[in-house]
């Protein structure tokens, strides 16, 4: 009982220092790729959400994820604020609600699906639900995919089956890394160019296995926030953690934090 007091307590206090300082941040030249999930409470709304990137974009230039990466890949810069916007485990409604927010602003996203996810039955998708995602939000089907793609969007990989990859012996982690690829490309009838590593710590996929991901993708992503742009290759890069109920301020303070585009690891 004493913890839980004393971890909401420091909840608290963050969310107020952030509050407090957050309108005296800059936010510096950069490209930052934020990542989220979903839109957290069921009770917040894609309003929400919209309201705070509006004020965002004042000040934030919102490009497409294809772009972004682009800028990556050619080694360019940028001369003022930037992000593009990814969201793991392929919820529906990042397609049905947070899509048609970030198409109100003339960019896209890109979705990291896991096949088993979507083509799991009632009960694989209550296990991915209770076990690996612990929320309780439902797949985008193949159908809406596809219509997401139609828009603009685009899927990437995310394994197979949402495993963490270090504890999986290299023939498992290459079925999760490879196959998922493959599925996707066949339901979609696209190019899956981009992979992010399920939990997305340096603790969560082995060298080698990465080496693997390079062979098959252009780019990877972790989901580790750091001063660096790269974890270990100029073909793996670090996105900054968000999420669609997030507050403007705490948008701003993390996004003010600079970035180099040294290596990590």
């Amino acid at each position: 009982m004493i913890s839980k007091y004393k971890n909401f307590l420091r909840r608290n206090i963050k969310k107020s220092y952030i509050s407090l300082i957050s309108p005296f941040k800059n936010i510096p030249s950069q490209l930052s790729f934020l990542y989220g999930h979903h839109l957290g409470e069921d009770s917040v709304r894609s309003e929400y959400l919209y309201d705070n990137l509006k004020r965002l974009n004042k000040n934030v230039a919102f490009i497409s994820f294809e772009e972004a990466c682009e800028i990556v890949l050619s080694n360019n810069r940028v001369n003022h604020p930037v992000v593009c916007f990814s969201f793991d485990d392929g919820f529906e409604e990042v397609v049905e609600e947070i899509a048609p927010v970030l198409r109100e602003f003339k960019t896209n996203c890109c979705i990291f699906v896991n096949p088993g996810f979507v083509n799991g039955s009632d009960n694989e998708i209550a296990e991915f639900q209770s076990s690996r995602f612990h929320v309780k939000k439902y797949p985008a089907s193949w159908r809406q995919l596809k219509k997401f793609c139609e828009k603009g969007g685009v899927v990437g990989s995310h394994t197979n089956n949402h495993f963490r990859l270090s504890e999986l012996g290299y023939e498992q982690a290459s079925h999760e890394i490879i196959d998922s690829k493959l599925l996707i490309e066949k339901q979609l009838d696209i190019s899956c160019r981009y992979f992010a590593w399920p939990y997305g710590t340096a603790q969560d996929i082995s060298d080698r296995q990465l080496a693997l991901v390079n062979e098959h993708y252009e780019l990877a992503f972790s989901a580790i926030r750091d001063s660096s742009v790269f974890y270990n290759s100029e073909r793996t890069i670090n996105r900054d953690h968000f999420e669609g109920n997030w507050s403007y301020d705490f948008l701003r303070y993390f996004l003010s934090q600079p970035k180099s585009r040294r290596i990590l690891k």
